[in-house]
């Protein structure tokens, strides 16, 4: 007996570590069929019950994440392998932090109900039409009367609320005013939709409906901007003079989202660790600024720089230019493995005067995105695009966005582990960072005005 038990657990060693080779071969783990799992579930029910802030949509999500919690604690961690382990955490903490964004979700849900539940209907009858199911047309015009009528007297009170001084009500907090506003968009697409699937195909619903559908259209759009008017402006901070608002996440929920990343800091020392780099970017900028002849004023040395930039319509080929000497820097210094297709592949597009407005520097990835003037932009519009995106600045950025940044980043995780839940603005930005920081330690700024775009990017970050 003791023989045939010691040769069962012999052979149930030498199966797990078949098992292990085999993963090990195939650039796998233990979890891959789990998380491919999870990401189509997840996938098919994101499609199935697409109507955002919806509380179906909630409870479903919240009820797939919680199913597969349940799996990885019916798993032995100390029994994976090392990359299992990992595949393990990062799965732990993607599920956690949808279940805490869909926890939040349903916490400012309930706090704009009021807001927002007149058109509860509206989710019954998407819920018949996903399955094609025959509409009662006569009924479904009464509804959205019904819904409109509503409507319109939450809007005729709330604009009485708002007129009159000795009614005063609660108004919207940012981050539910951002809900509410969610709500109501997903209505506008949810009308739109059941209307489409029946308009023509059913002549009774387009006879009842058409009206109504109009209508309630008009009113929700009207409601947003009442939404607006409702937004509690005490709760902002004060402008600081970027014209940039939001509301603090407080204390609790960043030092939640910094133990969710894995960074074994409190604020406090991250501010300190900040307040010594920054330090040294101080103290690097004085250093250039007297190697370029403005002394101690390195804010004329960063004017001189800024000015350096493109003429116009060269900015692309300037950028070209620019990549070629990055990436023959990094195979000088052997630095990186670059795949040929990494290299390849990369393009180019140019970034509109409107996207310009929140993306005022490059973009990047597999495609550079450039910002540069366009001939309809304002004269003052045109010389902050081009000051701000001189080559020396664009010298700390082109290899961020593209080699061995953001570009190769990406590149290589479409082929290496690319079911991991690995996306966190630590590992993403935090990449292409490095690299920032390590050519300049290996001297890549040649001249000081090249020192001075890459400190200025440094300081930044």
């Amino acid at each position: 007996m003791k023989r045939i038990l010691s040769h069962a657990f012999l052979l149930m060693v030498l199966i797990s570590l078949s098992v292990r080779t085999i993963i090990a071969q195939n650039g796998v783990t233990e979890l891959y069929s789990t998380i491919t799992q999870l990401d189509a579930d997840y996938g098919s029910l994101s499609r199935f019950y697409w109507v955002n802030s919806s509380p179906e949509r909630r409870e479903r999500l919240t009820s797939l994440f919680q199913d597969y919690q349940g799996r990885l604690n019916q798993m032995n961690f100390d029994q994976l392998s090392k990359g299992g382990q990992i595949d393990y955490l990062l799965t732990k903490r993607y599920l956690e932090n949808k279940l805490h964004e869909l926890k939040s979700e349903k916490e400012q849900y309930e706090a704009i109900k009021d807001w927002v539940s007149f058109a509860h209907p509206l989710y019954e009858i998407e819920q018949m039409r996903r399955r094609g199911k025959h509409l009662d047309s006569k009924q479904v015009a009464k509804t959205l009367d019904d819904v409109n009528s509503n409507l319109e007297l939450k809007i005729t009170d709330i604009k009485s609320k708002a007129d009159s001084k000795s009614k005063p009500f609660k108004k919207l907090a940012p981050l539910e005013y951002k809900r509410a506003l969610d709500v109501v968009k997903g209505q506008v697409r949810l009308l739109s939709d059941v209307y489409n699937f029946y308009d023509g195909f059913d002549p009774q619903f387009s006879w009842w409906v058409q009206k109504p559908k109009e209508r309630l259209v008009t009113n929700l759009n009207e409601y947003k901007v009442v939404l607006a008017g409702c937004i509690d402006s005490t709760m902002y901070p004060e402008d600081d003079g970027s014209g940039i608002y939001g509301q603090p996440i407080g204390l609790t929920e960043f030092n939640r989202q910094l133990k969710s990343e894995y960074i074994p800091y409190t604020p406090e020392q991250l501010l300190e660790i900040a307040e010594k780099e920054f330090e040294w970017c101080d103290k690097e900028v004085l250093k250039v600024s007297k190697e370029m002849g403005f002394g101690k004023d390195w804010k004329a040395a960063l004017e001189k720089v800024k000015n350096t930039y493109v003429e116009e319509g060269y900015q692309p080929q300037r950028m070209n230019e620019l990549y070629d000497e990055s990436v023959a820097f990094l195979k000088k210094h052997d630095m990186v493995t670059i795949p040929p297709v990494a290299e390849e592949t990369w393009r180019m597009m140019m970034l509109s005067p409107e996207r310009q407005k929140k993306s005022p520097f490059f973009l990047g990835g597999e495609v550079l995105q450039i910002a540069f003037p366009t001939n309809d932009m304002d004269h003052e519009y045109k010389m902050m695009s081009m000051r701000g995106n001189n080559p020396h600045f664009a010298r700390a950025v082109i290899h961020h966005e593209l080699i061995a940044g953001h570009h190769l980043q990406m590149f290589m995780f479409d082929r290496h582990h690319e079911y991991r839940n690995a996306y966190t603005p630590f590992w993403v930005e935090g990449w292409a960072l490095y690299w920032e920081m390590l050519l300049w330690d290996q001297g890549f700024a040649q001249t000081p005005e090249d020192k001075l775009g890459m400190l200025f990017w440094r300081m930044h970050r």
